[in-house]
């Protein structure tokens, strides 16, 4: 909107965004059945003893006509829309599964921090 005298001018910009956003926020409840979210890992490696040492994970989600969606938006749209909790809930069991997994197969241990 762009405003003139105290009048507000309506975009076509800001309704594909609103329409966009929309549709995001429907397509958002069913992105964890569909298996459109996924948990993105950055190791921090200790060089010298070549371990991993920590491990960042965040939230990405591969939206089928919008692309990669990033943690910022997804978790904006989730607070949005009341889902915050059970995407919450969503990721910290990935990330919990995950890290048992690599663990159990490297016999290693490390610290996990999750980005909400």
């Amino acid at each position: 909107m762009k405003e003139h005298s105290g009048l507000l001018a309506y975009s076509e910009d800001m309704g594909r965004l609103a329409q966009r956003e929309a549709r995001l926020i429907v397509d958002l409840r069913s992105a964890i059945s569909r298996q459109q979210l996924q948990v993105r890992y950055q190791p921090q490696i200790d060089l010298r003893a070549g371990q991993i040492e920590a491990v960042d994970a965040s939230l990405c989600w591969a939206h089928t006509e919008y692309g990669e969606i990033d943690q910022a938006e997804v978790m904006r749209l989730a607070e949005l829309s009341s889902q915050i909790i059970s995407i919450g809930e969503w990721l910290m069991s990935q990330v919990v599964q995950d890290i048992q997994k690599v663990q159990k197969s490297t016999n290693s241990k490390f610290r996990v921090s999750v980005a909400m």
